[in-house]
């Protein structure tokens, strides 16, 4: 029996509370299968975790490796959230309410931050395909690589400094310490000038965007 004949029957009035316990969690049930069915085809975490809500990763039964791989994804949401000026409310809906919501939005500034999302999404998921740092980071641009280490963990964020200092190599000024103080002081300021932080990504780099915190949940711990 599918979803709709199970609607039609519930519509008649005709099953008792017991049967519609029963086509309720057969329903739960189907809607889980579906959701395991998107977030493991095969058996295998899916490649772009982006598109999930918080709600929906927390909801699936996961192996150990593959449980790594969503904590490192709801870190990097933790890490959108805590950003000056982050919607909060916009980092852990799943890519299919951000886009409804995208579609029923009046207020100009309330497209943007939903565009802005989607955007944050998408240069994301280029930026850590499969959960892990792109193994080629040479076409992205240097205040991409700058904004990319707010959600990289240890390892990538060196690599990501390594690839900076690459295309930079730090030339510090010749020391000015003869002339005192005053030589001093424009050495600091050279050097602050030289190390100064990478800008943010512009708003809009990749366009709009295909219009994601509990835990996630291992096999063992459901069981």
């Amino acid at each position: 029996m599918d979803e709709q004949q199970l609607a039609d029957a519930i519509g008649t009035g005709m099953p008792d509370e017991r049967d519609l316990d029963r086509a309720a969690a057969e329903l739960d049930r189907r809607d889980e299968q579906a959701l395991l069915d998107r977030i493991r085809p095969g058996g295998q975490l899916a490649a772009d975790l982006t598109p999930f809500s918080d709600a929906e990763l927390g909801r699936v039964l996961l192996d150990d490796d593959q449980v790594l791989r969503v904590a490192a994804e709801m870190d990097r949401r933790d890490a959108a959230a805590r950003l000056p000026g982050a919607r909060a409310d916009l980092v852990g809906p799943s890519e299919a309410d951000l886009a409804h919501r995208t579609r029923l939005a009046t207020d100009p500034a309330e497209f943007a931050a939903l565009a802005a999302e989607a955007d944050r999404r998408q240069l994301l998921a280029e930026l850590f395909p499969d959960g892990r740092l792109a193994g080629d980071l040479s076409g992205f641009p240097d205040e991409v690589l700058g904004w990319a280490v707010l959600y990289a963990r240890a390892d990538e964020a060196e690599r990501l400094a390594a690839e900076v200092d690459r295309r930079h190599p730090v030339q510090l000024p010749p020391a000015a310490a003869e002339r005192g103080i005053e030589g001093q002081l424009d050495d600091a300021a050279a050097i602050d000038e030289t190390l100064a932080p990478l800008p943010a990504p512009r708003a809009g780099r990749v366009g709009m965007a295909r219009a994601r915190r509990t835990r996630p949940v291992r096999r063992h711990e459901r069981d």
